[in-house]
């Protein structure tokens, strides 16, 4: 008898005599004097094996959602209100706001109201033998009014709209951003589940890992085990409580990341309330449909036509300066003395003049040559942006949508994959018991079951994460009403 034969014929021994010492016995009760034959009962029929009793999911049950728990649209929501760079984008509309206002007063005629008083030293003023008294004290106050007229013509409106398209484009900038903001809040509470969902399946290897090093402690002690197997599983053990603690670490990190986009702070308890284990069963569309949708709707691209736009006008207007100016303009002085009333006398007249004036400042065509150059060579970079941003959304569609398939394979296989290598475990280590398989075996059979897990998790979450990544380069507004920028 070999030696796993030795140790099994033990075992078995020790087993049959702690059952024999576990039947009850009626207290008193001697053993009889003769032994009666009684009637033997027929054979009857082995019983149908009982099912196997199925394993508690406990993944499932970490990952469970919780009713008041974090839901994808409350961090999107509590992220768009809370931002830091939602809030630069809203002071960059006042900005062009304030802008668009100041084009609107180009339109109001320019008035100017003077005031001033002037001192003169004293002369002799003579004119044929008579003297002219002189006033020394002069006081004035003059109204002026210009109307630009070619303004109007050639640059204000253009200045106006150009402005006006700034703004727009700064508001579709905010909404862009928001949408940025409320996809990635998504992200990151779907990667910190993802890293509870990971911490518990290092949980269950360490659990795993300790209650197989137990049954080799004790079939140590009855010689089936040799020693070698006892260590190399220990080994095992150090390894799962080192995934443990790293998984740990992960979860924490994932968490502050989640708290500091949705600015929670540490004292606040945070739970999910995402179903990431039953995700939606939307049907995928065709790649080609995607881009088509993006490119039509992709509020960033819209921004960089409004700024393209905006560019154009504002070229047009610069080349207003390539003209002459006409103002009309009006003024009224009340003075004393009036310079325009011969013979000073010490008291206010009121004169007034209208006209229209032409203007044309040479220097002025040279240096709006080179700002229309800038303006061009500004509008040019646009267009360029526009078709950088373009490929880069087509790149993020195949990206996500991709990721989208591979999410739905993984998780087709995930299932019965964890299944069947948990059933493989079980046969190893049943093997093991018997002494047929090697301490090896049974580590390889626990790390596949655990790389199993780890892969039932990411499948899940990957599917999610693709699905809100893809509706973000899309374009899709998020399911939550998305604040309007002020």
């Amino acid at each position: 008898m070999n030696h796993n034969a030795a140790g099994v014929f033990a075992l078995s021994l020790i087993f049959t005599s702690v059952s024999a010492l576990a039947q009850p016995t009626a207290k008193g009760t001697q053993p009889p004097e003769e032994t009666k034959e009684t009637p033997q009962p027929e054979p009857q029929q082995n019983p149908p094996p009982a099912a196997p009793v199925p394993r508690p999911d406990v993944l499932a049950e970490t990952l469970r959602p919780v009713p008041a728990g974090l839901t994808l649209e409350a961090v999107a929501e509590q992220a768009m209100a809370t931002s830091h760079t939602v809030a630069v984008k809203r002071t960059e509309i006042e900005a062009a706001a304030a802008e668009l206002d100041q084009a609107l007063v180009a339109y109001f005629p320019t008035a100017t109201l003077t005031a001033s008083y002037t001192r003169l030293s004293p002369v002799d003023n003579t004119l044929a033998g008579f003297a002219i008294p002189s006033v020394l004290n002069n006081y004035s106050f003059t109204a002026g009014l210009v109307v630009p007229v070619s303004d109007y013509l050639l640059r204000l409106s253009q200045a106006y709209a150009s402005a006006s398209k700034s703004e727009q484009a700064k508001r579709i900038e905010a909404q862009a951003e928001q949408l940025k903001v409320a996809a990635d809040a998504k992200v990151a509470l779907l990667d910190w589940v993802r890293a509870k969902g990971q911490r518990a399946v290092a949980t269950m290897a360490v659990e795993q890992s300790r209650a197989h090093v137990a049954q080799t402690e004790a079939l140590l002690e009855v010689g089936v085990a040799a020693r070698a197997d006892l260590l190399r599983l220990q080994a095992q053990v150090a390894d799962a409580e080192h995934l443990e603690r790293t998984a740990g670490v992960v979860e924490a990190l994932a968490a502050k990341q989640l708290r500091t986009l949705l600015h929670i702070d540490d004292a606040t308890a945070i739970s999910s309330g995402v179903d990431v284990l039953n995700p939606p069963t939307e049907a995928p569309r065709r790649l080609v449909q995607l881009e088509r949708q993006a490119l039509s709707q992709r509020l960033e691209l819209k921004a960089l036509d409004l700024n393209e736009r905006a560019l154009d006008e504002a070229d047009t207007a610069a080349h207003a300066a390539y003209y002459p100016r006409v103002d009309a303009f009006a003024n009224t002085l009340l003075a004393n003395p009036n310079p325009r009333i011969f013979s000073q006398s010490d008291q206010f007249d009121l004169t007034w003049d209208v006209g229209v004036r032409l203007t044309w400042i040479i220097n002025e065509s040279f240096a709006t040559a080179g700002a229309t150059r800038a303006t061009s060579a500004r509008r040019d970079a646009v267009r360029s942006q526009k078709s950088i941003l373009a490929d880069a959304i087509k790149l993020e569609i195949a990206r996500a949508h991709l990721d989208g398939e591979r999410a739905r394979s993984a998780l087709l296989a995930s299932d019965r994959k964890e299944v069947a290598l948990e059933a493989a475990l079980d046969a190893w280590l049943e093997r093991y018991k018997l002494g047929k398989a090697r301490s090896t075996d049974l580590v390889d059979a626990e790390t596949e079951l655990t790389r199993a897990r780890l892969q039932r998790v990411d499948a899940h979450i990957d599917l999610l994460v693709a699905l809100v990544r893809l509706d973000h380069a899309v374009g899709r507004p998020t399911s939550t009403r998305s604040r309007q920028a002020r």
